[in-house]
């Protein structure tokens, strides 16, 4: 489990944390916020890990001490991660038991006692008003991190008590990279970074469905022969898209970035804003298509979203990208 350096993006975060590790003057708690799968909970993995060390570098985990071996194989003593006890929420009892009963006692061997507490939005009020208390008044060697995607959930009593850091999407070249690191391919990096809107958490996990990878190829196939049938072909493709109705704003948004690249591509004239090199041989294939095809599938998708009829909204929609209707 990498520290600091193998977080992607979010540099101005963690340049406050790795200051906060070295300085040791850590705030007793800390609350990140984000959508989920921003990468909060690496981040707070991170950070606590870095402040266990037995010998950090510029505030960062050295990776290789007794705190950070132990830390990586999911049994460091000072390092606590409490979870629901059966339930969805994290209740009065698990806070009791596996936060404030534990912050009593001083750490086992090192420096910390820290509780990463993560979806902390799923602890109910009462859990919340129980541990308010012990962060009101936190013992010399306490330390709270709480992750949590609806901060709006979280008691204001708490939030005020707490260093609030938001931490929001990455941009596109972070999340490529980030996504490379993870051992994506580069193709497939470019996509589902732009796809996840910098959400690298969503991207990784897109990146391992195979349902998602069949229902991208399967759409990107159907717009790249759209250009050039009969009109009786469009209304049979209408099938494809009914397979995903359920997920019909996933497939849509996959057909708005494959266009979205090839009218970028074709206006600038540069592969490399977009797709790089293969998209050139899908511009010629799609043989004219452009910026209102990118425009058909957005008022499509926004018709959806107001309840218009699917399978009308959904042929209309092939005979724009067809070319057979305007």
């Amino acid at each position: 489990m990498s520290g600091f350096a193998g977080v992607s993006g979010h540099e101005g975060v963690k340049k406050l944390l790795r200051k906060a590790v070295a300085s040791g003057r850590a705030s007793h708690s800390y609350i990140f916020e984000g959508p989920a799968g921003v990468g909060k909970k690496t981040l707070a993995n991170a950070f606590a890990k870095a402040l266990q060390c037995l010998g950090h570098v510029n505030g960062d985990s050295c990776g290789t001490c007794l705190s950070c071996r132990i830390f990586d194989s999911s049994n460091h003593p000072d390092c606590i991660f409490p979870v629901p006890s059966g339930k969805k929420t994290l209740g009065v009892d698990d806070v009791r038991e596996q936060i404030i009963k534990k912050t009593e006692t001083a750490p086992y061997r090192y420096r910390y006692k820290i509780f990463v507490v993560n979806q902390a939005e799923i602890m109910t009020p009462a859990a919340q008003n129980a541990l308010l208390a012990t962060i009101e008044e936190p013992s010399p060697h306490g330390i709270f991190i709480f992750c949590s995607s609806n901060a709006g959930a979280i008691l204001p009593t708490v939030l005020s008590r707490c260093v609030r850091i938001q931490l929001k999407p990455l941009s596109l070249s972070e999340t490529r990279e980030g996504l490379v690191k993870k051992g994506v391919s580069r193709k497939d990096a470019e996509f589902l970074g732009a796809y996840s809107g910098g959400n690298i958490g969503v991207a990784l996990n897109l990146a391992e469905s195979a349902e998602f990878k069949e229902m991208r190829r399967e759409i990107t196939d159907m717009a790249r022969r759209l250009r050039g049938m009969e009109l009786d072909q469009v209304f049979s493709c209408y099938g494809i898209l009914d397979k995903y109705r359920d997920a019909v704003q996933e497939a849509l948004n996959v057909l708005l970035l494959w266009y979205r690249d090839l009218s970028v591509v074709s206006g600038a004239g540069d592969a490399s804003l977009a797709m790089q090199a293969d998209m050139l041989t899908e511009i010629s294939e799609a043989s004219g298509a452009g910026p209102e095809c990118f425009n058909a599938v957005l008022e499509a998708r926004e018709a959806l979203r107001h309840n218009a009829n699917f399978q009308l909204t959904m042929e209309i929609m092939l005979c724009k990208l067809n070319g057979a209707i305007q």
